[in-house]
């Protein structure tokens, strides 16, 4: 374990100074809604998220499914922002979309209150605090990274239920990622 500075120092700004204090794993919505085609009737309010967990005004980082209707296309979702609550929320999320025009990969500001389909979030207080730190430097298998920090929480907890929830940087080298594509909507 670790002391975790203020991230929002860092050039990856988060939206809360951390991402400790009262954490709790939101997984909505899923596959389903998004196989054979989406389901764009699923929308869900962060707000709602951070309510139902019982952290009015929460922090919430992780990964999901922009709104269509807000962007235009299905895309994929960098949530990091704080919930709306007395004092007014934070909107730090990207979002990954495909080009209509000539196909390539656009990285935008998200400032929208609700995401489709699917999300898989950290949600807590957004303080600094204790953290573990992950440290990789190279490729040394044929998994990657998060297959890799999975089978080592597998091999630990067994069949335990076990949630972890987090940021990585990547400071240097590439990353094979990928971009949900849809029919026009």
């Amino acid at each position: 374990m670790v002391d975790c500075p203020d991230l929002r120092e860092k050039p990856w700004t988060l939206a809360a100074p951390g991402i400790c204090g009262r954490p709790r794993i939101a997984d909505i919505g899923g596959p389903p809604y998004l196989i054979p085609l989406p389901d764009l009737s699923k929308l869900y309010s962060f707000d709602d998220i951070a309510n139902s967990v019982e952290l009015p005004g929460g922090f919430i980082i992780g990964a999901g499914a922009g709104s269509s209707k807000f962007v235009g296309v299905n895309c994929e979702m960098m949530t990091n922002l704080v919930t709306s609550s007395e004092q007014k929320g934070v909107i730090a999320t990207k979002i990954a979309k495909v080009s209509k025009e000539d196909g390539s990969c656009v990285l935008e500001n998200y400032n929208c209150g609700e995401f489709s389909l699917l999300g898989n979030f950290l949600v807590s207080d957004g303080h600094p605090g204790k953290v573990l730190k992950v440290c990789a430097s190279r490729r040394t298998g044929n998994e990657n990274f998060i297959t890799c920090m999975r089978h080592a929480l597998a091999r630990y907890y067994g069949d335990s239920p076990v949630g972890l929830g987090g940021v990585f940087v990547l400071e240097k080298g590439k990353a094979k990622i990928h971009v949900m594509v849809s029919p026009s909507l």
